[in-house]
């Protein structure tokens, strides 16, 4: 399967208010450490702040000084927390920052590995925009879910194009929400990943059997194009990717 050839790509310009304080730090994925909540629900925030992981382009970081776009990669044993069970599972709320999307994609990537047979399965979210010709600008944020089995266990869709045969398309769902996105939730439990879009669609991508153990998360981009300075997106996700 092409890289997401029927879709038109989306590069990601953040525009918008002032972001949250960020505290240095961080680790190979974040970026730093959110310092203010960013929302309340039913009285509960977000204590501790979150895990700032910076899609963009020419944006110095503590880990990344020069600026530029990278791949955010958190090996998963790292972390030290006890399997995923569908009595315990691992949920993962993520806060999307302002987007407006030109030429290329904000990517993120869950990698399981069966603890029986050592398969790979890679559940990747694309974040795209299309061109609205209407507006003469960037259409509505657009989420595609999709579910992968890996040739290796390093495979990216954000890596060479000659890896693209080493791998195979096992599910899609779209996801996309009518109003702008500003949040979306993984869980997984050992046996699925369930994704949910505020605002938008839900899915779940079983796996073949029990006994599956989380590897890598990643978040990376595509473009067809180089990114002038300051485009891209930011990601706000739980504090405790953080703790390692």
């Amino acid at each position: 399967m092409h890289r997401l050839s029927s879709l038109a790509l989306a590069g990601l310009l953040c525009a918008g208010p002032a972001l949250p304080a960020v505290a240095a730090g961080g680790n190979d994925f974040c970026d730093g450490i959110v310092e203010v909540p960013l929302r309340t629900r039913s009285g509960n925030d977000y204590a501790g702040g979150r895990c700032q992981v910076d899609l963009l382009h020419d944006r110095p970081s503590p880990l990344d000084p020069a600026g530029g776009v990278r791949l955010h990669d958190l090996q998963w044993d790292t972390l030290r927390r006890p399997p995923a069970t569908a009595a315990t599972p691992v949920r993962l709320e993520v806060d999307v920052g302002p987007q407006n999307f030109v030429d290329g994609e904000a990517l993120i990537e869950w990698t399981f590995e069966s603890s029986k047979t050592g398969e790979l399965r890679l559940l990747v979210l694309s974040l795209w925009r299309s061109d609205d010709s209407k507006d003469a600008g960037a259409g509505p944020t657009r989420v595609l879910a999709q579910l992968y089995a890996p040739g290796r266990p390093d495979w990216s869709l954000a890596g060479p194009s000659d890896d693209l045969g080493e791998t195979q398309a096992l599910a899609v769902a779209d996801l996309s929400p009518k109003p702008s996105l500003s949040r979306f939730v993984l869980v997984f439990d050992g046996r699925q990943a369930t994704v949910s879009v505020e605002g938008g669609g839900t899915h779940s991508f079983p796996m073949p059997h029990a006994g599956w153990t989380l590897v890598h998360l990643r978040n990376g981009v595509l473009a067809r194009k180089p990114w002038q300075a300051g485009e891209g997106l930011i990601l706000w996700w739980p504090v405790w990717l953080a703790a390692h």
